[in-house]
């Protein structure tokens, strides 16, 4: 890179140029102390390293570099990637009409887009993603129902090495050093029966949501029944509270799956009289739009009175919220994305 621009200290200062490289060239040169020209011409270096596509300051260069590396830059797609906004609403046309194509050219040019990396950068990332194991384990057993136990490998372990402590003590002759001692094991007996104490409880808590939840285990989400904390508290004999914090980050591993605690905690919906927990109702939305018809997609009206015919009684906003709340768009953005999709097959 020294070869290729003037000035060594732009190139001793690339860590701040690549920090700032999304702010305007002038600013980057006069936080280096440098000519906006020895800026430029640093970041084209930087650009034409691999993979094709990174030091790019937006989305949109970040692809046009990719397209020039492939000798597939044209006008025309330098002015599609200005209008990247405008194909995200769906505003095909106007898009087409600003690059001087047809509809069908810049359906071809959408499909070339698709194949290019808009984050280059992380195919040689060399970050793992790290699975922490289980704190429960549940297994079907013969008789229909299900074995708790916990994973012995994520509870804390203290240990106390009775040789050690017994030297200790022929060795002390003092009465103060005696005492001393004395208090420092049981300080470490009292934390070996807390750690105790604490796993009995998360295993009686996790016993009592299986116990709960044993239709989900079976059958899936759409039998999930409403549960709280109370009652979980009411049937183990513990506080609320500590009902919360041994469930809080604890994870269960099951033949369905691996779920937080927490996740089995859910506010609930009335189903012909009977609760119905809210994240049953959001299978059934989800259901719903899967097998609605591609060229009418359902209102949240229409999914309202489809759950009324369930038995689910649902307000319409509340259908809006599990909706939102699963990432799925409005029937419009439903609609809008299969024509895009369509144009595109």
């Amino acid at each position: 890179l020294a070869k290729r621009v003037r000035g060594w200290h732009v190139v001793v200062s690339l860590t701040a140029l690549v920090a700032s490289i999304n702010g305007p060239l002038e600013q980057v040169a006069t936080t280096l102390g440098c000519e906006e020209d020895d800026v430029e011409e640093v970041l084209e270096a930087l650009q034409e390293l691999d993979p094709a596509g990174v030091c790019a300051r937006n989305l949109a260069e970040c692809l046009a570099l990719q397209l020039k590396d492939k000798g597939e830059f044209t006008p025309a797609f330098g002015v599609m990637l200005e209008k990247l906004e405008l194909i995200a609403r769906g505003e095909i046309e106007q898009v087409a009409k600003a690059c001087g194509v047809s509809k069908e050219k810049l359906g071809e040019m959408l499909k070339t887009i698709r194949t290019l990396d808009p984050k280059p950068g992380l195919q040689y990332g060399d970050s793992q993603t790290s699975i922490l194991p289980p704190d429960v384990i549940i297994r079907a057993n013969k008789s229909g129902g299900w074995d708790v136990t916990l994973n012995h490998d994520t509870l804390p372990k203290v240990l106390i090495n009775q040789r050690y402590v017994s030297r200790i003590e022929g060795s002390a002759r003092a009465a103060e050093a005696k005492k001393f001692l004395n208090e420092k094991l049981n300080h470490a007996n009292w934390l070996i029966k807390a750690i105790d104490s604490r796993a009995n409880t998360l295993l009686a808590v996790a016993t009592e949501i299986v116990s709960k939840q044993s239709m989900f285990f079976k059958y899936g989400v759409r039998h999930l029944k409403p549960l709280t904390l109370r009652q979980v508290a009411e049937v183990t004999g513990v506080h609320e509270s500590t009902v919360s914090r041994v469930t809080t980050g604890k994870t269960l591993s099951s033949p369905r799956g691996t779920y937080d605690l927490k996740y089995f905690f859910t506010s609930h919906v009335e189903q012909d009289g009977d609760a119905l927990s809210s994240e049953a109702v959001k299978a059934h939305i989800q259901k719903l739009i899967a097998n609605e018809p591609a060229d009418k997609p359902l209102s949240d009206d229409s999914i309202t009175e489809a759950l009324e015919a369930m038995g689910i009684d649902i307000a319409r906003r509340t259908v809006m919220k599990y909706r939102e709340a699963m990432g799925i768009g409005s029937s419009v953005e439903r609609r809008r994305q299969r024509k895009i999709t369509a144009g595109l097959g």
